[in-house]
C-alpha cells in the first residue's frame, strides 16, 4: 500500500478520516490534490479506523423535528474534540504490539521525514510480507520499503541514492540473506559519503567489519570481534580446553582477534597455553601447498580460526588432508565463518563450533522493527534537544545542501544513535558500530550437517546445553575406530 501511494504521489494523513474516533467517512477520501483513492485503499483505511463499538446509523425519521436534531448536533460537536484520543490509541497499540510500549509521542515536524528499509533476497521479502502493511504503515515518520535481488555495489548504491533523492531520509535499515561481507563495506562507504545512518541487521550487512570509515555512521546488529573472542574463551574454560592454537588469514580484524585472546589469557589466573599462532596467506600461488605445511605444525586439540567463509572452505579442505579435523580436534570460529546457517559448505567438519548472532529467537522482522525504532527515537530525541534545524539533508547526487535552513551537523545524531533504549531493552551501539548487548548463541555442526544451538550468551553469562562435551555422539562409530590404537605405558 505504501508503495502504491508513493507511485501516485499521494500522502495518507489523518485528515482523510473523520475526526470522530472509530468512524470513517462513507465517501471516498481524497488527497490534498483532490485525487481519489481506489476502492481497495478506501476499504483498508476504513478497516484501520474501525473500533469495536460503531455508532448505529441515523434514521431519517430521527431528524423530523428541530428538537431532536439539536441534541444530535451538539453531540457531534462534542465528538469533534476527540482526535487526540484516536491518536493516542494508535500510538499505544497500533504497530505490531510493541511500538506503544514506549509511547512514541514524536514531534509533528517528523511527519515529513522518512526511514528507508531495504531488503535484499527472497527470504527477507517473505519474512516481512505480513509486517510491512501491519507495522510500517502506521509509523511516523514514514517508512519506505524497498525489496531487491541485486547485491552488486552499483545496484545497492543506486537504490539507496534514489531513495534519498525522493525522500528526506533520516536513516536506512538494510537486511539481506547473503554471506557477502562486501555488502557491509558498500554500506560503510555510502554512509561515509552521504552522512546518513545505516543499520545492517542481517546477512552480509551485519557481518564483522573492522576499521570502519571515520566519517561513517554504519552500525551493525552483531557482536564485535572482541566480544566474540571473549565468548570463545568462556566456552573453552567451560570444558577445560586450556591448550589451543590460533589460525588466521589477513582478513581485516585478525589482529584485533589475536590481541584480545592474548591479552585475556595473559591477565587470567587460568593456566592457558597458546601453542601456535599461524597467519595464512590465501593470495599466493600454490597456496594450498604452503597452507598444508603450516597446518602440519598444529598439535593442539582446540583450534581457533578467524577468516571469511570462503577462505574457511579452503582451510578446512587442507586441514582434513593433514588429519586435524574430526575426532580429537575441536575447531571454533566466529560468526564471520559460519555466516548464513542455511548454507553449510561440504568442507566444514562435523563438530565445528561457532559464536553466532541469534537467528532463532530474533528474526529479521524483529530486527527491522528495532532498527526503525532506533533511528526514529534517536531523531526524535535529537530534535527535542537541539531543535529541527540540526537535521541534515543527506544527498547522493551533487553537493550537499549546506545553504538550506535545515542543513545541520551530519554527525550530530551519532551520539543519539549510540544510546537508545526501546521497550526496556538496551539497543545501544559501541563506537566501533556494534551492539553493546547483542543476542548471541553457540551453535554446533552435528553429524546430520545441521547447525544445532547448544549454548547462549546473555548478560555476560554463558549457559551450555552439555555439561560434558558429546565428542562420541558427534562422530558415532568413527570415534572408536580412530581411538583404537596401540598405547605404550611405562611404569
Amino acid at each position: 500500500m505504501r508503495l502504491w501511494l508513493a507511485e501516485h504521489k499521494v500522502l495518507l494523513t489523518p485528515t482523510f478520516i473523520m475526526p470522530v474516533c472509530g468512524c470513517c467517512s462513507s465517501s471516498p477520501p481524497r488527497g490534498r490534490a483532490g485525487a481519489c483513492f481506489s476502492p481497495l485503499v478506501v476499504a483498508q483505511v476504513q478497516e484501520r479506523c474501525r473500533t469495536p463499538r460503531r455508532p448505529s446509523p441515523l434514521s431519517p425519521h430521527r431528524c423530523t423535528s428541530a428538537s431532536l436534531c439539536l441534541p444530535l448536533f451538539l453531540l457531534l460537536l462534542c465528538l469533534l474534540h476527540l482526535p487526540p484520543a484516536c491518536h493516542s490509541r494508535r500510538e499505544k497499540g497500533g504497530a505490531g504490539g510493541g511500538w506503544g510500549s514506549n509511547n512514541l509521542a514524536l514531534p509533528n515536524n517528523l511527519e515529513g521525514l522518512s526511514i528507508a528499509v531495504v531488503l535484499v533476497g527472497n527470504s527477507s521479502e517473505v519474512a516481512l510480507a505480513g509486517a510491512r502493511e501491519k507495522d510500517f504503515l502506521r509509523m511516523e515518520p514514514n517508512v519506505e520499503v524497498l525489496t531487491m535481488n541485486e547485491t552488486d555495489p552499483k545496484s545497492i548504491i543506486k537504490s539507496i541514492c534514489d531513495l534519498m533523492t525522493e525522500h528526506w531520509l533520516q536513516g536506512v535499515v538494510f537486511g539481506d540473506d547473503t554471506d557477502q561481507e562486501a555488502i557491509a563495506q558498500i554500506l560503510d562507504f555510502i554512509s561515509a559519503q552521504t552522512h546518513i545512518p545505516i543499520l545492517g541487521v542481517r546477512g552480509g550487512s551485519s557481518m564483522i567489519m573492522a576499521a570502519k570509515d571515520d566519517h561513517s555512521m554504519f552500525f551493525q546488529f552483531g557482536p564485535s570481534i572482541e566480544q566474540q573472542a571473549s565468548v570463545i574463551l568462556n566456552i573453552m574454560e567451560e570444558y577445560d580446553w586450556y591448550i589451543f592454537s590460533i589460525v588466521t588469514t589477513y582478513y581485516p580484524g585478525y589482529q584485533d582477534f589475536v590481541t584480545k585472546i592474548r591479552n585475556t589469557i595473559e591477565n587470567s589466573f587460568v593456566g592457558w597455553e597458546l601453542e601456535e599462532v599461524l597467519l595464512l596467506d590465501m593470495s599466493v600461488d600454490d597456496g594450498d601447498s604452503k597452507i598444508q605445511n603450516q597446518l602440519k605444525k598444529l598439535q593442539s586439540p582446540v583450534i581457533l580460526l578467524y577468516c571469511t567463509k570462503e577462505e574457511a572452505n579452503t582451510i578446512f579442505e587442507v586441514a582434513h588432508s593433514v588429519g586435524i579435523t574430526g575426532y580429537g580436534f575441536t575447531w571454533i570460529v566466529p560468526s564471520l565463518v559460519a555466516g548464513d546457517t542455511d548454507v553449510v559448505p561440504a568442507e566444514f567438519p562435523t563438530g565445528l563450533m561457532s559464536v553466532s548472532y541469534d537467528e532463532w529467537d530474533y528474526g529479521i522482522e524483529a530486527r527491522v522493527r528495532d532498527g526503525v525504532a532506533i533511528i526514529t527515537m534517536a531523531t526524535s530525541t535529537m530534535m527535542k534537544d537541539r531543535r529541527p534545524h540540526t537535521l541534515f539533508k543527506s544527498e547522493c547526487h551533487g553537493a550537499k545542501e549546506k545553504n538550506t535552513p535545515i542543513s545541520g551537523n551530519p554527525n550530530e545524531i551519532l551520539r543519539y544513535l549510540m544510546n537508545v533504549t526501546f521497550e526496556g531493552r538496551n539497543l545501544s551501539f559501541s563506537e566501533d558500530g556494534y551492539q553493546m548487548h547483542p543476542k548471541l548463541v553457540i551453535i554446533l555442526l552435528n553429524k546430520d550437517r545441521q547447525w544445532d544451538r547448544v549454548g547462549k550468551w546473555e548478560n555476560g553469562s554463558l549457559s551450555m546445553k552439555y555439561h560434558v562435551w558429546p565428542r562420541y555422539e558427534l562422530y558415532g562409530g568413527a570415534a572408536s575406530k580412530e581411538d583404537d590404537h596401540l598405547s605404550i605405558v611405562t611404569l
